[in-house]
């Protein structure tokens, strides 16, 4: 985005757009799994980080979703030479690092860091600073690039654990009175 080069962009894309598979088998595999921690006694010590996978799973499949149509955005953003606000920028980028934590917290053994609390502290982060003032007299890729970071933000913090009124709640408002009181 910085560097207006779209060929990072269409391969981000190309990369987006082949995730819908292994989401399709994660839900199998998490089927699969749900049906043998009710049978084997080995694994009902497993059933709670199996909850937190699954009510994960939704979430992550909208956020998956959320990054293709940033992506084809970002695209359209960059071809249409449409100036991206530099703070913005960095918004993608904090939310990008916010990723990894979630990507480690979802990997992490029970009880070992980063736990879901942690990455949703750093996803709140992130959230804090997606105010409107980054798309002030933008052009409308740059305004639907900024919606979608913050939806894709939100789908992010229910990935984390939370509740989806809880992580829009989050945000910083974007209207005079939001249908979500901000946590702020």
């Amino acid at each position: 985005l910085v560097a207006h080069d779209d060929k990072p962009i269409e391969e981000a894309l190309q990369k987006a757009r082949a995730t819908q598979a292994s989401t399709d088998t994660l839900r199998t595999h998490l089927a699969g799994g749900r049906e043998i921690s009710r049978i084997s006694p080995l694994y009902w010590n497993t059933r709670g980080r199996l909850e937190r996978l699954t009510a994960a799973a939704d979430p992550l499949d909208n956020a998956l979703r959320n990054i293709r149509v940033l992506a084809r955005r970002s695209l359209t953003l960059v071809r249409d030479d449409e100036i991206l606000n530099p703070r913005l920028v960095d918004q993608v980028e904090k939310l990008s690092h916010a990723l990894e934590t979630l990507r480690q917290m979802a990997l992490a053994d029970p009880g070992q860091q980063p736990d879901q609390a942690e990455a949703a502290r750093v996803l709140r982060s992130v959230a804090s600073g997606l105010k409107p003032e980054l798309v002030e007299n933008a052009g409308l890729s740059a305004t639907v690039v900024f919606a979608q970071i913050r939806s894709l933000t939100v789908d992010l913090l229910q990935v984390a654990g939370l509740k989806r009124i809880s992580a829009i709640a989050t945000l910083p408002p974007t209207v005079e009175k939001p249908a979500y009181r901000p946590e702020l």
